[in-house]
């Protein structure tokens, strides 16, 4: 008869050699009582070989040690007379009870647009949960800007919270900091403990409400990727829609288990869509990623599987996927974790929107006869490091926005793209472009290292055209017409710049840029802020300027030759603190904004049409004549025309 194991060979079985080996170290007491301390480790974590590297990894050891010996006592929790709203009154929270998802959208105008609670999202959430708003008294004093590095419980993100109590034979507590998706575990704020918010509220709820809360032992512990289920840890790979999918098979579902595919012979899960091995198609579990492009090569547009055959293949660290189709073979290979890391389809030729956009861990795409792609393409993988689309002509917004490792992208035939194209990426050096015609906006916004760029046919750019790439010093764009605001704003390494064809430019264009010289001839208008903060702008051409917005050129404090021969319409505060040119010609000018030349110290001499309004010019000028004069003490002269 086969040896049953002992304590410490279950606990390797469910949780690795080097989880058996810290037990046996640490907890010598615990496991005096036999099966005592396995029994917490299962009460408390799913089996999962990865714990204790996960722990590691975020040196949390110490922590770990701290809540698995707090189950040698029991907490209790503490009584108290008093009212749920009296106790959030006294710690300054008011408090509000949703009876319908309508009262419960009144507090998404609360959150961040990026934070905001999934359960806005889910009009049965009501139907399953208590649920409550604390308001802190003073929220409208407490600002998100005031945190850019926040932790659950600082003070923005306790300042609403969303309590939500199940609707089951027990009341289990999820506390849901302010913050969603932006800290650590947001939806187990206080470690759901009631009592953290205030002493006693835990025992108010009960008495008020007519709860019976589930309690824990003890401390809270939290992990990234780990989601707290009726106190149970499960590791997972993703979280969307308020649903986790997790290793062994498992999805969580607003907070509960569901079981239907544990069955790994017929089921293989990858990332979050589920290959059905018996009746040979893939899909997914959340019928709102089933929009997902990357499902469509596998089946008709009638949702009938191309599926033929599937092979899967053990490997060292994870497994190799053959899915064969009408076409031919898609290789795909899974981590340990069976999340995607490499996907290979030479088949493929066009995919719709939102292919793998929740993929996170791609480290591999071979997808080399692409020609077109819709929106959000891998606009959340966050591993791919190189790639390259040589057939590839047009994309859609979101391509690739928020990869942070890609430092190599080869796309020699693109002839047009969407908004948020590369945007924040943190690795990409060089962005060449060769055949690049035009670009929504934000493209390659927010990339901090790229210094080398070349894009020889681009006529028209969307607005934040590399805003904040801080590294670029040369700008050679000879076919560029059109540039939308906040154009290569901060800029502020830029030396050189060639826009020979330009004819339309936004606001803040080149602001901070800190060229000497630059001539654009065919420009023919520009909006508010144009070069703005240029201090070492020498001269500047512009002949063909006809209309100019607010703030044209100012603080160019080297600026001493303006050519404009053509320019009719300025905004307000032109060339204003321009302390350097003496000498300006608008023969042209026929209506002029406020501030206009307004500390402008130097100026001695200014040409300006006979068409502009006589008391509106002595009123624009005032200030300057009053303030503009020589040693002699001579007001500079300008003529009329």
């Amino acid at each position: 008869m086969k040896k049953p194991l002992d304590e410490l060979a279950l606990i390797k079985k469910d949780y690795g050699e080097d989880m058996m080996r810290f037990c046996r170290f640490h907890f010598a007491t615990m496991l005096e009582e036999p099966m005592f301390l396995y029994q917490v480790l299962t009460s408390s974590f799913a089996p999962n070989k990865h714990l204790f590297e996960d722990i590691a990894q975020e040196q949390k050891k110490d922590l770990f040690k701290e809540y698995i010996l707090s189950f040698l006592e029991e907490e209790e929790t503490q009584k108290t007379d008093l009212s749920v709203e009296e106790l959030l009154s006294s710690v300054g929270y008011d408090i509000f009870e949703c009876h319908n998802h309508d009262e419960v959208l009144r507090f998404r105008e609360y959150y961040y647009d990026r934070e905001k609670l999934c359960t806005f999202r889910d009009p049965n959430r009501i139907e399953k949960y208590y649920i409550f708003f604390l308001r802190r008294k003073d929220i409208d004093q407490i600002k998100r800007e005031d945190f850019p590095n926040p932790f659950r419980e600082d003070l923005y993100g306790r300042s609403l919270l969303c309590v939500q109590f199940y609707k089951g034979n027990y009341q289990f507590v999820s506390i849901k900091s302010r913050y969603n998706h932006t800290v650590l575990n947001p939806d187990s704020t206080y470690s759901n403990n009631l009592d953290k918010i205030v002493p006693g509220l835990t025992d108010a709820f009960c008495s008020q409400y007519g709860f019976r809360i589930e309690k824990t032992s003890g401390l809270g512990f939290e992990l990234k990727n780990y989601i707290d289920v009726n106190y149970k840890y499960y590791k997972y790979n993703y979280e969307i829609n308020n649903i986790y999918y997790c290793p062994d098979n498992l999805i969580i579902d607003n907070g509960k288990t569901v079981e239907t595919y544990r069955d790994k012979s017929r089921y293989l899960f990858m990332d979050y869509f589920i290959l059905d091995r018996h009746e040979k198609r893939l899909f997914s579990y959340d019928e709102s990623l089933e929009k997902d492009s990357f499902l469509d090569f596998f089946r008709t547009i009638d949702g009938e599987s191309l599926i033929q055959k599937t092979d899967v293949i053990n490997e060292e660290n994870g497994k190799k996927v053959i899915i064969s189709c009408s076409l031919g073979d898609v290789e795909i290979h899974l981590d340990s974790l069976g999340r995607m890391i490499s996907y290979s389809n030479p088949y493929l030729l066009e995919c719709g929107h939102d292919f793998l956009r929740e993929n996170e861990t791609l480290e591999t795409l071979e997808i080399p006869n692409l020609i077109r792609c819709g929106d959000c393409f891998l606009v959340g993988n966050k591993n791919l490091r190189a790639l390259s689309l040589e057939k590839l002509e047009s994309v859609g917004n979101g391509f690739l926005t928020y990869n942070i490792h890609l430092a190599d992208i080869s796309v020699p035939k693109l002839r047009e793209c969407g908004s948020m194209f590369l945007s924040s990426n943190k690795s990409l050096k060089k962005a060449i472009f060769p055949s690049l015609e035009s670009c929504g906006d934000s493209f390659l916004a927010n990339n901090l290292k790229i210094r080398l760029i070349s894009f020889p046919v681009l006529r028209e750019c969307g607005s934040k055209f590399m805003r904040l790439n801080n590294e670029v010093k040369t700008l050679d764009m000879p076919n560029l017409v059109k540039a939308n605001r906040e154009f290569l704003l901060n800029a502020c390494k830029l030396k050189r710049v060639s826009l020979p064809k330009l004819e339309e430019c936004g606001d803040q264009f080149l602001l901070t840029a800190a060229v000497k010289n630059v001539s654009f001839p065919h420009l023919v208008s520009c909006g508010s802020e144009f070069l703005n903060c240029n201090m070492i702008l020498s001269s500047i051409f512009l002949p063909k300027l006809v209309e100019c917005g607010s703030f044209f050129l100012n603080f160019n404090e080297s600026l001493e030759e303006l050519i404009c021969p053509s320019l009719e319409r300025v905004g307000d505060s032109f060339l204003y603190h321009n302390d350097t040119i003496r000498s300006l010609q608008l023969p042209k000018i026929k209506s002029i904004g406020r501030g206009f030349l307004s500390h402008n110290q130097c100026l001695t001499e200014l040409v300006i049409s006979p068409d502009v309004d006589e008391e509106q010019e002595v009123q624009r000028l005032r200030i300057v004549t009053k303030k503009n004069r020589d040693e002699k003490g001579k007001v500079y002269e300008y003529k009329r025309g």
